[in-house]
């Protein structure tokens, strides 16, 4: 599991409920709207054990369109809330959404932003390049 996992999982749910293109944030031309906009920043990535990590991550999604539409933007709201109040199906697992947010941003206000906070802990197995012991010669000496 990494962060791609995530990213592409968002963008595959986008694309199949609302059928309209999504784009990562570094998209600058192109891009036909309407649309949204994937951006996920890691908080932080902190070891959590000897085989875990623990992600902490900030998705913001923004749906792009050439002008306001109220109505429009309340039916994507609501949409948006079932699809991610609770948690963000990734692969085989759900991560918690610990924050889920919107806004309206943009000069005009055209757009609609969504902030989604989630932590999840992924295991982090690495391989040894060691050699194995195989044999284990001790000489133990008296002490005089």
């Amino acid at each position: 599991m990494n962060i791609a996992d995530v990213h592409k999982s968002i963008a595959e749910t986008i694309k199949n409920t609302f059928n309209i293109p999504c784009y990562s944030r570094d998209t600058k031309e192109g891009a036909k709207k309407p649309c949204f906009f994937i951006e996920i920043n890691t908080d932080s990535i902190e070891r959590d054990t000897k085989y875990y990590d623990d992600y902490s991550l900030q998705i913001e999604l923004t749906y792009v369109d050439t002008k306001r539409n109220d109505e429009l933007f309340y039916q994507i709201i609501t949409i948006m809330k079932e699809l991610y109040k609770h948690y963000i199906k990734v692969n085989d697992r759900n991560f918690h959404v610990n924050s889920f947010d919107y806004n309206y941003v943009g000069d005009n206000d055209e757009q609609l932003a969504f902030q989604i906070d989630t932590r999840f802990k992924d295991i982090n197995i690495t391989q040894d390049n060691n050699e194995l012991m195989e044999t284990l010669d001790l000489e133990i000496k008296e002490r005089s």
